[in-house]
C-alpha cells in the first residue's frame, strides 16, 4: 500500500502560507496599505450640506441608544463602567476610526452582545476568581488586540466571509429592526414601572409623538407645492433631529412641567463613574501573572465577537445597493479595531466595535442622485453613451469624524447635564424611527 511521501505532505501543509495562498501572512494588510492612499485626500475633499445632516442624524443614533447600554453596564458590572465610559469610548474609538480606517462608513459603538459578555466576566471575577474586574478586563481586551492583529495578518476575511452574502447582510439587518422594536418596549415598559399614570401616558405620547414627526419630516421632499426645495430637503435631512429635539424640550413647557420623567442617567463630572476610581487608567500590570494567562480565554470570545460584528458591519454599508467606487479593506481595520480595544482595555472603558445597526443607516442618509454617462445597446446592435441617474453614497470620512466629534465633546460636564434632559420616551421613539427606516429599505 503506497502511501505519500513525508516532503510532499509537508508541502501541501505550506501551500496555503505561499504567496497567493489563502493564509499567506500580510497578502490583504499589504493590499489595504496600497490601496489608502488612493482614497484618504478625497475622503476629506469631499464635503456638503447632505454630509453634515447625516453626522447629526448618526450622532443621535449612535448616542442615545448607547447610553442605554450605560445604564445596563452601571448594574451589571457594579458601577465600573457607566455613562461616561460609554461616551468617551464611543467617541474616542469613532474619531480614530474616522481618521485612519480604511472604510470610514463604518460607525463605532459600545454593543449589547458585549455589555452581556461583561456582566458575566465581571460576575466570575467577584463571585468565582476573587479578582478585581477592571484589571482582568484590560488584560483580556489586551489578548483581543494581538489576536486581532492574527486575524488580520493570515487573511481571516477571505476564509470566514467568504459564505456572508447580501442576502445574508440583509437578515441581519432585519434582526436589527426588530431588535429596535423591542428595545423601545423595554424602554416604555421601565417608564410604567418608574412613572405615574399619568406621567406614563405622556410617556406613550411622546413616544409616538417623536417617531410620528420623525416619519412626517422624512416625507418633506415631496409636499412639492408647499415650500422651497432647499427647505424640503432640510426638513428630510434634518427629520430625526428635528423631532428628538422638539420632544425634549415640550415636557419642560407648561403644565407638563410638572410630570414625573424617567431621563437618561448621566455622570455630572469628567471621571470614572466607580467612587472608587481617580482616573481613567487601569492598573493592569497588577495582576497575578496566572489570571493574565486566564484571561487569554475571554480574550479570545471578545475577538471572536469582534471580529464578525465588525466585518459584517462594513460589509453591510458596502453592499452594492451603495453605489460604492473607491477602494476598501478589511485586513488594515481589524489591526485598528484591536489597538482599540487594548486602548480602550489600558483607559478602563468598554471596548467600540463596528454597529450592525448603525451601519447601514448612516450609508441610507448618504445616499444621493448621481448622472453617469454610460454605453447603451440600440435596437440596430450599436453602443451610444447616455445619461444615467444612479444612487451612491458620498464616500468620505466628515460625517463619521464630526459625529463621533460631538459626542466625545458630552463626556464633559455641562454637555452631560443636556444629555440628562432627554426623556426615555424620546428614547423610545427614536428606536421606532431607526427600525422603520432599517425596514424601509428591505
Amino acid at each position: 500500500m503506497s502511501t505519500t511521501p513525508q516532503p510532499a505532505r509537508f508541502m501541501r501543509l505550506l501551500r496555503p502560507f505561499r504567496k497567493d495562498g489563502r493564509l499567506a501572512p500580510f497578502r490583504l494588510l499589504k493590499q489595504d496599505i496600497v490601496n489608502m492612499p488612493k482614497r484618504y485626500i478625497s475622503d476629506w475633499t469631499t464635503f456638503n450640506q447632505l454630509i453634515f445632516a447625516s453626522a447629526v442624524y448618526v450622532f443621535f443614533t449612535n448616542l442615545l441608544p448607547g447610553i442605554t447600554f450605560a445604564s445596563d453596564l452601571y448594574i451589571l458590572t457594579g458601577q465600573n463602567w457607566g455613562t461616561i465610559e460609554v461616551v468617551f469610548s464611543t467617541g474616542l474609538c469613532g474619531v480614530i476610526f474616522s481618521l485612519f480606517s480604511i472604510q470610514p462608513l463604518t460607525i463605532l459603538g459600545v454593543t449589547g452582545p458585549f455589555s452581556v459578555l461583561a456582566e458575566n466576566i465581571y460576575s466570575l471575577c467577584t463571585d468565582s476568581f476573587h479578582v478585581a474586574f477592571l484589571p482582568f478586563m484590560a488584560w483580556s481586551l489586551i489578548h483581543a488586540c494581538w489576536m486581532h492583529w492574527l486575524l488580520a495578518i493570515f487573511n481571516a476575511h477571505d476564509w470566514t466571509m467568504r459564505y456572508v452574502t447580501e442576502f445574508s447582510a440583509e437578515i441581519f439587518s432585519l434582526l436589527n429592526s426588530i431588535i429596535y422594536f423591542h428595545k423601545a418596549v423595554q424602554e416604555l415598559e421601565r417608564a410604567h414601572n418608574n412613572l405615574d399614570f399619568a406621567s406614563f401616558l405622556y410617556a406613550i405620547i411622546g413616544a409616538c409623538g417623536t417617531f410620528l414627526l420623525a416619519l412626517f419630516l422624512s416625507t418633506a421632499e415631496s409636499w412639492k407645492p408647499l415650500l422651497h426645495r432647499y427647505i424640503r430637503m432640510g426638513l428630510r435631512e434634518y427629520a430625526a433631529a428635528i423631532s428628538i429635539i422638539f420632544f425634549i424640550g415640550i415636557p419642560y413647557a407648561g403644565e407638563l412641567a410638572h410630570l414625573g420623567k424617567d431621563t437618561l442617567p448621566v455622570s455630572t463630572t469628567f471621571r470614572p463613574t466607580s467612587p472608587e476610581r481617580t482616573e481613567f487608567f487601569v492598573r493592569f500590570w497588577e495582576l497575578p501573572v496566572t489570571w493574565i494567562f486566564a484571561a487569554i480565554i475571554p480574550g479570545a470570545i471578545i475577538t471572536i465577537l469582534f471580529f464578525f460584528d465588525h466585518e459584517v458591519s462594513s460589509i453591510i454599508c458596502t453592499i452594492n445597493r451603495y453605489g460604492t467606487k473607491k477602494p476598501g479593506g478589511f485586513a488594515l481595520d481589524i489591526v485598528l479595531l484591536g489597538i482599540t480595544t487594548a486602548l480602550c482595555g489600558i483607559l478602563g472603558i468598554p471596548p467600540a466595535n463596528g454597529l450592525l445597526p448603525q451601519a447601514p443607516l448612516h450609508s441610507e442618509s448618504l445616499l444621493h442622485d448621481e448622472v453617469e454617462d454610460r454605453m447603451v445597446i440600440q435596437g440596430d446592435g450599436t453602443e451610444q453613451s447616455r445619461p444615467i441617474v444612479v444612487r451612491r453614497v458620498h464616500e468620505q470620512r466628515w460625517s463619521a469624524f464630526l459625529q463621533s466629534g460631538a459626542i466625545l465633546v458630552f463626556i464633559s460636564p455641562p454637555f452631560q447635564h443636556v444629555l440628562g434632559l432627554t426623556p426615555t420616551s424620546v428614547l423610545a421613539g427614536l428606536f421606532i424611527f431607526m427600525g422603520e427606516q432599517s425596514l424601509a429599505v428591505k
